[in-house]
């Protein structure tokens, strides 16, 4: 049985989905339920199923994800999967690939280092996988390509070249999250774990093919799918345009539908919005619409109506939420704006993890590898925070190297002798403290660009080598005692953050040791594969109290119940969004490919659906 929960936003069919769920629980209490939510959402579902429950405690109710469901299943089926490649493990493949095939790249043979290149590249190699496309599915799209002429054909050939590539690396050690999915759908049915349950789909805006399959087998084998979509019950139509607002609303449904009917399983339709009566005149006396000049001013007056909600209505933290559609853009302003008000904020944003010391530290020592202990080099990694020496000992270091020209390794380890008389006989430097400087200053980096630098080593030889540095600078403690200082200051978030980052780095380096480990490369290799893995890390926070205001993207993050809502930013070009251009795919390209072949939607496609 396929049960569909429509409705229009303010009705909610999501809680009415789990408030339903909730109540067949209770009074079904030796039957299993299971509810089905993206990985984002895991947790406010927990605790909204929790909050509905009257016992306040869901004993037979599990909230999980696709992932989830499935690494549960493999795991009672006790089934081997090979070590899981996140976007890290991807990036640094990818990096490693790129290397080695790009002589023979037409296209993209220039672009291999361009900023976000390798994102993009694992973006499509993800969707490959979650539309099922293959190497043949490629060639016959090339082959489609060159009938048409233009440039498409050879940027295809690139592609199926990187992908074959990437394939070969991956699949005698590695799986990836999307394959996981597919090995699920495979053997789901010889698993009785779902089996005569009760099955909940929440929180999803549409679905993959491999999720599409998995749903096929979950209404053979549960008592009854229920899959909640928000859509009016009168804006549910076969024929709606590609334009309209609740497009993939109706796509889903009735791609449900055809695989239910297809199946033998019979279809319910309950509609939430005959549970709430709501005029237009109501929905929109509560709707308004503030002018400001920036987005700080934005952020500002977001600040001051909740400290007001707050302060003289009574409301609580956790009753508001701010959300953007650029949270790039806005949370260095948020974070700023509502750490000044005094406002605990839960921001739903991960940090990039390149813009910490220790990556400074990192990535500038093997700069001097590289180019060799010159003024910029050694300097930029002098000035990281993490060498032997403080700011202001290696300011004055700094003048005089600038005043005598001081570079190479000969020079910064042999001693400094040149100096400068003044009138009287006197000197203007102090030898002898310059020297007690250097020798501190060179402490590590000096040995580091002896074992790194000159010809082709094995990855494992530099990553041991930045393990060396890091241990005879003591980076971690010194890391460890930052983030001490940070929480006793009360700046929870970077304390937080910073307690994270040398178990990050430490990540990073066993994966280049696994996966590249035995690979010869030279220092600016090394370095460009170790700028790859940075890339893809983030740095999650938690929120700093129960009581917290929710801050997030309008395309990301779910809320629970909540009685404030600011969205900032509600500017053409944000809100939808204007799509960003691809390195990879131009949307005409991406337009005619899709007429033929199932691949992820278009930026215009997109922009529709926002």
């Amino acid at each position: 049985m396929l049960r569909m929960i429509t409705g229009a936003a303010w009705a909610s069919p999501s809680k009415t989905a789990v408030s339903e769920m909730v109540s067949r629980a209770t009074a079904l209490r030796d039957e299993r339920f299971i509810i089905i939510v993206p990985e984002q959402y895991t947790l406010q579902t927990q605790k909204t199923a929790v909050s509905l429950h009257p016992d306040h405690a869901c004993m037979n109710i599990d909230v999980v994800s696709f992932d989830r469901v499935a690494h549960v299943v493999l795991s009672k089926l006790g089934k081997d999967i090979n070590e899981v490649l996140d976007d890290t493990g991807k990036a640094l493949i990818l990096r490693s690939v790129l290397e080695e095939c790009s002589e023979d790249l037409a296209v993209y043979r220039s672009k291999i280092h361009m900023p976000g290149f390798i994102e993009e590249l694992k973006s499509l190699i993800t969707e490959f996988r979650q539309y099922r496309v293959d190497d043949n599915m490629l060639y016959l799209m090339q082959e489609d390509a060159a009938l048409k002429g233009g440039l498409l054909y050879y940027k295809l050939q690139d592609i199926r070249l990187i992908y074959r590539r990437f394939n070969e690396k991956v699949e005698e050690d590695y799986a990836t999250s999307e394959e996981i999915l597919d090995i699920f759908e495979r053997l789901m049915l010889q698993s009785d774990f779902l089996k005569d349950t009760h099955i909940y789909l929440d929180g999803f805006t549409g679905f993959t093919p491999v999720q599409l399959r998995i749903i096929r087998n979950m209404l053979t084998q549960a008592k009854d799918v229920t899959c909640a979509v928000t859509v009016p019950e009168d804006r549910i139509r076969t024929d709606c345009p590609e334009y309209d607002l609740f497009y993939l609303a109706n796509e889903t449904i009735f791609k449900l539908c055809r695989i239910a009917e297809e199946e033998a399983c019979g279809i319910e339709h309950i509609s939430a919005d005959r549970n709430i009566s709501l005029s237009d005149a109501d929905s929109l006396k509560n709707i308004h619409i503030v002018s400001c000049r920036s987005s700080r001013d934005e952020a500002a007056y977001a600040a001051r109506q909740i400290l007001k909600l707050v302060r003289k209505e009574g409301r609580r933290f956790s009753d508001i939420a701010v959300m953007t559609a650029d949270m790039e853009s806005y949370y260095s302003i948020l974070k700023s704006t509502f750490e000044d008000a005094g406002i605990p904020a839960f921001i739903d944003h991960k940090e990039e993890f390149s813009g910490n010391m220790l990556v400074r530290f990192i990535i500038s020592a093997l700069e001097v590898a590289s180019k060799g202990m010159l003024y910029e080099q050694m300097f930029a990694f002098l000035k990281s925070g993490l060498s032997m020496i403080d700011y202001d000992e290696c300011a004055l270091l700094e003048n005089y190297c600038l005043e005598f020209n001081i570079r190479g390794r000969g020079r910064w380890e042999s001693g400094f002798t040149a100096n400068r008389e003044l009138k009287g006989g006197e000197y203007a430097w102090d030898l002898d403290r310059i020297n007690d400087i250097r020798s501190r200053a060179c402490t590590g980096i000096a040995a580091f660009y002896g074992t790194a630098s000159g010809g082709r080593h094995k990855a494992v030889l530099f990553t041991k080598a930045l393990r060396k540095l890091m241990n005879e600078l003591d980076v971690r403690s010194r890391i460890e005692a930052l983030s001490l200082r940070f929480e006793e200051e009360g700046n929870l978030t970077a304390a937080l953050q910073y307690s994270q980052i040398c178990d990050k780095a430490e990540e990073l380096l066993d994966k280049i040791d696994l996966i590249l480990g035995s690979r010869e490369l030279d220092v600016k290799e090394f370095e460009d594969i170790v700028l790859s893995g940075i890339e893809e890390i983030r740095i999650g926070t938690i929120p700093p109290s129960m009581d917290a205001v929710i801050a997030g993207d309008l395309t990301r993050t779910r809320l629970g119940d909540i009685s404030y809502l600011f969205i900032l930013g509600m500017n053409e070009g944000r809100v939808p969004s204007a799509g960003s251009g691809s390195v990879l795919f131009t949307q005409r390209e991406r337009t005619s490919l899709r007429k033929d072949y199932e691949i992820a939607p278009t930026v215009q496609e997109n922009i529709n659906s926002e």
